[in-house]
């Protein structure tokens, strides 16, 4: 980069952009689930963190600044904590054998190359 990038912005500390993860999750207009997922029993039915700990940090995260960012930690934590809890949810407490199946059909089309082509929907 050099002679193409000025020497002070070369030679300044670099930091790399981080998308703001627990941000989406704090506001009023979080989705329902965020609540659902750090609920202390639905915590304690996963049995993978205390929930009194998750209590705190949940705590701690909605009650920070909004022109403070959250530390690193407290958003990768909030992050791990709501993905592992979604995972869990879905994968073992909803087992996919649980749900209604998915029907999946394959449309062949045996039409010549050549020949003009219609849109055709496709199920998935």
């Amino acid at each position: 980069a050099r002679g193409l990038v000025a020497e002070e912005i070369l030679a300044r500390s670099k930091q790399p952009y981080r998308a703001p993860d627990a941000l989406s999750f704090l506001g009023a207009e979080r989705p329902d689930y965020v609540d659902a997922m750090l609920d202390p029993g639905n915590l304690a039915a996963a049995g993978v963190f205390e929930p009194a700990t998750v209590a705190r940090l949940w705590r701690k995260c909605l009650e920070q600044p909004q022109d403070r960012p959250l530390s690193n930690a407290d958003n990768m934590a909030l992050v791990g904590v709501l993905s592992t809890q979604l995972l869990h949810h879905h994968y073992l407490r909803m087992r996919p054998s649980d749900a209604p199946p998915v029907l999946l059909r394959t449309d062949v089309d045996r039409r010549r190359a050549s020949a003009p082509r219609d849109r055709q929907a496709c199920d998935a």
